[in-house]
Parts: C-alpha cells; sequence; structure tokens
C-alpha cells in the first residue's frame, strides 16, 4: 500500500520505495519528506540501535542512502536532499 500526503507546499511519503532513473540498492527509507518552496528532501530512516553501536549505525545509514540522495536531486530537481536519523 503507498501511503503519501500531498499539499500546495508538501509531499510526505512513507512505506514506499522511491524510483530512480538509476538503480539505487537502498530506495525506501521509512519517510520521504519533500518541502516544494524551498527545494529540499528529507530522507528520514528510524532506527534503534544498542548503545555500543549508535555511532557505526548512523555511518552507515548515512552511506546507504547517499547515493539515493544524490539521484533525488537530480530528477526532482531539488536544491538538497538529506538523510536524517531519528
Amino acid at each position: 500500500m503507498i501511503n503519501n500526503n500531498n499539499n500546495n507546499n508538501n509531499k510526505l511519503y512513507w512505506n514506499r520505495r522511491t524510483l530512480t532513473d538509476k538503480t539505487v540498492p537502498f530506495n525506501r527509507p521509512d519517510i520521504t519528506f519533500m518541502n516544494k518552496k524551498t527545494k529540499n528532501t528529507f530522507l528520514i530512516d528510524i532506527a534503534v540501535p544498542n548503545t555500543h553501536n549508535l555511532a557505526k549505525t548512523i555511518t552507515d545509514k548515512q552511506h546507504k542512502y547517499q547515493e539515493l540522495a544524490n539521484e533525488i536531486c537530480a530528477m526532482w530537481k531539488q536544491s538538497q536532499s538529506r538523510y536524517h536519523k531519528v
């Protein structure tokens, strides 16, 4: 099921693959939020790591979604696309 919430200024997607021109191995962040006015996209991934591997989990997730962020900037003509952890 594709869930989304759209209005004139923002788009919010969850539980949805992001289709790209180039094959991207990690294309399903937990939440994708796009601000149409500022042309910023936020890829939000929710994780609950143990305290002893917190830094490694954050670094792994940032690297995991970097290629998707680059593709989104190019395809959706965004000025910025960033990964955020929760």
